[in-house]
């Protein structure tokens, strides 16, 4: 067979494998085992959350080994020899070198910041639980001066850490105060994508005006990827993804220049344990691509490289305990360990299926998301065994590095499979495709010019329509006059802005009923409230939709009952994460309507009083 015909049937023979996996896929699985009666939107379909894992993984790995066994078995006069894939060669350094393009990350930097510095602020509402995610939790820690000890959240030390960060820094403790810092925040990881995109140029084989062409390109990919949402930042690359972005930068790094640095060794120790106190979710999917890169450092004998990571990571473990002291790194521990086993059981949706639940709600995004999945690792794969694909062995290891993360990075797709999660996790598969199409349309142009002059001026001409096609697209120069008197009022809005007349009288009549009260209880899911009206949460759980399951239902029942505070903040009309909280904690709520009796109720707020105190 010649090779045009070998790469149809290869072809036909991944399409047959992707149609029976998805004509099986609400097959393929394992039935619920729940026995801390969590209860969440899967748990009462009585589905396993861990089937759209299982799912995944087959309808990853099979095509992919279909088509590695294809190439080998029927196209293998174009593959290299199993046993030279991974063969140490010489890797060509000839890459772009950042101080000899100062100008250019200098322009790159500029636009950015002009896209920051004209954006328009007038749009920005309260979103009562996402906002709530990290305006209580602040407020907790300013209170008690604890982190995980005071806030049982659902991301990690970020709702803590960022917005107590934010009033420090700007002194003032406003809800624009931390959307300003957010803001800044998502600039500064388009920059560090700048530099990823400056990196990812180091694995390509193009020449030098080639690779500044693809720099130029991936990094307007990369920037454009981030938008300025808030609270619900579920860009394609969100602020939560900057130690992901952040860690790729330095890894690739330490594969590149193979030197024993200790400074960037260190580096890549760090980010994983900072990313897991920040984002729970991110510093798992990073310390999995961590322990893969000590595996690699094993295979390949680099004794010295193994013991400085291994060294730093215990030199960093055991300086977060000092610091934070024994209570606080158990209730890290504690957060980590109840999250970690209960989020996709309470918070969860099922994955659709993909293809034949294209039209259905999220059944095309899936679809598409995951054959992008599927594309990444064929790119990859070809990268690394074709003959016509001449990469080094470094490159290699970064090309198998970067689908590893985008792999494993999907998990956010399938532990809660709507469009926003789904949408957060293409962003490395589209990364992975757009290097490798890029790739294929300069090698094309660089084989049609041969004059270097020529090839300068094409060069010239596309960074130039790059910077303005951003410019125009992203940069509202009308604003730029106006901007810092914007960035001033978003500031220093009060908080009372944000919200309307029921919700304001509501918050007034709390501020004088609970004037002596020190902290409030609060079972609804609109976690603003304490905020609003300055108060702390009576209990770690101010976010007690959390607490499904019969472990943390017995923990909440029992601060109610140790610290007996007067009322309880019980219905609020605002906001409901999907199944009402008095549902969804059937054992609190019979505690609740045991204990307290009614004693406001007034457009869809209910407050209950303890019966006895």
């Amino acid at each position: 067979m010649n090779y045009k015909l070998n790469n149809f049937f290869n072809l036909l023979l991944i399409s047959i494998i992707i149609f029976i996996i998805s004509y099986k896929w609400k097959s393929i699985g394992i039935p619920l085992i729940n026995h801390n009666q969590v209860v969440g939107d899967i748990t009462l379909k009585d589905y396993n959350p861990i089937n759209d894992t299982i799912r995944y993984v087959i309808f990853i790995s099979l095509p992919l080994i279909s088509f590695i066994l294809f190439n080998y078995f029927f196209n293998n006069k174009n593959v290299i020899p199993v046993s030279d894939i991974l063969k140490k060669t010489s890797y060509d350094n000839k890459n772009l070198k950042i101080k000899e393009h100062k100008a250019i990350f200098s322009l790159l930097t500029l636009l950015i910041i002009l896209e920051v510095a004209t954006l328009d602020l007038s749009h920005f509402v309260l979103d009562t639980l996402h906002d709530g995610d990290y305006l209580t939790p602040a407020q907790n820690y300013l209170f008690y001066n604890q982190i995980w000890t005071s806030s049982y959240t659902v991301h990690g030390g970020s709702n803590v850490i960022y917005p107590v960060i934010a009033w420090k820094i700007f002194n003032l403790q406003t809800i624009g105060a931390i959307k300003i810092f957010f803001i800044i925040l998502i600039g500064l990881l388009k920059i560090s994508c700048v530099f990823l995109a400056f990196q990812m140029t180091k694995i390509s084989a193009l020449n030098k005006n080639g690779k500044l062409i693809l720099f130029f390109l991936l990094s307007i990919l990369l920037i454009r990827m981030s938008y300025y949402q808030l609270p619900m930042n579920y860009s394609l690359i969100s602020y939560r993804d900057i130690y992901v972005v952040l860690f790729l930068i330095f890894l690739i790094e330490a594969i590149v220049s193979n030197k024993n640095k200790i400074i960037l060794n260190c580096l890549i120790s760090f980010i994983p344990i900072v990313s897991l106190t920040m984002h729970l979710d991110s510093g798992v999917y990073l310390y999995f691509v961590y322990f893969v890169y000590l595996l690699y450092l094993l295979i390949n004998k680099e004794y010295k490289k193994i013991t400085i990571n291994f060294l730093a990571t215990l030199i960093f473990w055991l300086t977060f305990f000092l610091v934070i002291g024994k209570v606080e790194f158990y209730s890290f521990c504690y957060h980590f360990v109840n999250i970690l086993k209960s989020i996709d059981l309470l918070h969860g949706t099922e994955f659709p299926q993909p293809f034949f639940e294209i039209g259905l709600q999220h059944g095309s995004r899936a679809t598409k998301s995951i054959m992008l999945q599927v594309l990444a690792g064929i790119f990859i794969i070809n990268a690394m065994i074709k003959k016509n694909f001449k990469y080094s062995y470094n490159q290699k290891i970064i090309f198998f590095f970067l689908f590893l993360v985008s792999f494993i990075m999907y998990k956010n797709a399938l532990g809660r499979s709507d469009s926003y999660h789904i949408r957060m996790s293409t962003d490395f598969p589209i990364l992975i495709v757009c290097f490798f199409l890029i790739n294929y349309l300069l090698q094309i142009l660089e084989s049609k010019i041969t004059n270097a002059v020529n090839y300068k001026k094409i060069t010239g001409i596309v960074i130039i329509f790059l910077i303005t096609f951003f410019s125009v697209e992203n940069i509202k120069f009308k604003n730029l006059l106006i901007s810092k008197k914007n960035f001033e009022n978003l500031l220093i809005t009060k908080d009372n802005k944000y919200i309307n007349k029921e919700t304001s009288n509501f918050i007034n009549f709390l501020k004088i009923e609970f004037k002596k009260e020190k902290c409030i209880n609060n079972f609804t899911d609109d976690l603003s409230i304490a905020y609003l009206i300055k108060k702390p949460s009576c209990n770690k759980y101010f976010a007690a939709w959390l607490t499904s399951g019969i472990n943390l239902e017995h923990d909440y029942i029992k601060n109610l009952k140790k610290i007996k505070t007067p009322y309880i903040i019980y219905k609020s009309p605002q906001y409901n994460v999907s199944i009402e909280t008095i549902v969804r904690l059937k054992k609190i709520n019979k505690f609740i309507l045991q204990n307290y009796t009614l004693y406001y109720d007034n457009n869809g707020y209910q407050i209950y009083k303890i019966n006895k105190l």
